[in-house]
């Protein structure tokens, strides 16, 4: 071998062994924190499936809480315009039951007028003390109300 030609490669062999160690090599403290960071982020990565799936599961309750309350919130519409029926039948009912109240007592005050035209007596009856007794003209009239 010639020795001139095999002194630039040995010029080029510690040039060549720190690119492969450059290249190829890791320390080992390098390493060992990549590997840490992996499990950390790993162990992040199961947290949050975690959570997720918690949330999912709170969300499947919130949704069906929902849907009940809906239910619940027709059926009281329903009762509600139901009720809000009956108090208007119970208004008209007592508009009308007022209006036969009022005709009645019309009729009442009719009939008094003309009892006592027919009589001849225009005041209220007196009682003597101890008779018990009222005026005969006023007795009621059968069929009559009082």
């Amino acid at each position: 071998m010639n020795p001139a030609r095999g002194r630039p490669l040995r010029a080029l062999a510690p040039l060549l062994a720190c690119g492969v160690l450059l290249t190829g090599c890791v320390a080992t403290g390098e390493y060992e924190a990549a590997v840490a960071r992996g499990h950390a982020l790993e162990h992040d990565l199961r947290q949050r499936d975690e959570r997720v799936g918690e949330l999912q599961r709170q969300n499947r309750g919130l949704l069906e809480l929902n849907s009940r309350l809906e239910l619940e919130r027709d059926s009281l519409d329903a009762e509600r315009i139901e009720l809000l029926e009956e108090l208007e039948d119970l208004r008209e009912e007592r508009e009308r039951v007022s209006a036969e109240l009022e005709r009645e007592r019309r009729l009442r005050l009719r009939r008094e007028a003309e009892l006592e035209r027919l009589s001849g007596v225009g005041q209220a009856p007196v009682e003597e003390p101890g008779s018990g007794e009222t005026d005969p003209s006023r007795a009621p009239i059968p069929g009559m109300p009082e």
